[in-house]
């Protein structure tokens, strides 16, 4: 249990790192400033988010500290990764929460970690669902499909998030 609280914690942590980053540039109004450095757009951008994610750090060691010292915590690790399918198709969803809140920071006022977790969740259970109305087997492609298709939403999070950066330093 405490390992699996902790991949959420982890990606909610992350996710609002990352958009507290890049939201208090947008409410400053200081990312136009930060973009007329010399340098591109997206080293500018991703600096300043790999900068954000190292107070991300000591969770990600929590969790390595978990499945290392808990008993019983190695036979987590090996069910959870015992079929291929789930876990990528989870890790993809858990790894949407932060590209999406970096996204949401950019466009919303307040509340983007909340809007990312929503869409993640929501696309959770949206997925989940069609795999129990279809009877996907747990190895089946579908399930591979859909986490790459996560895992594609993430790099145009990516895209969107230079994109806007961009229309917000003119």
């Amino acid at each position: 249990m405490y390992l699996a609280l902790m991949m959420f914690a982890i990606a909610i942590d992350a996710g609002l790192l990352v958009s507290r980053s890049l939201h208090e540039e947008v409410r400053g109004q200081t990312l136009a400033t930060l973009l007329m450095l010399p340098t591109t757009t997206g080293k500018i951008l991703y600096e300043k988010i790999f900068g954000s994610l190292l107070a991300w750090l000591p969770g990600v060691g929590c969790l390595l500290l978990g499945m290392i010292v808990l008993p019983h915590a190695d036979e987590c690790v090996n069910d959870f990764f015992d079929a291929s399918g789930p876990p990528f198709w989870l890790i993809a969803h858990l790894i949407l929460i932060p590209h999406a809140a970096a996204l949401a920071a950019m466009f919303v006022r307040w509340g983007a970690l909340p809007l990312a977790i929503a869409i993640a969740i929501g696309s959770l259970f949206l997925s989940g669902s069609i795999f129990g109305a279809m009877q996907v087997d747990e190895d089946s492609p579908i399930v591979f499909m859909i986490g790459a298709g996560v895992l594609a939403i993430c790099a145009a999070c990516h895209i969107a998030v230079w994109l806007r950066a961009e229309k917000l330093s003119a």
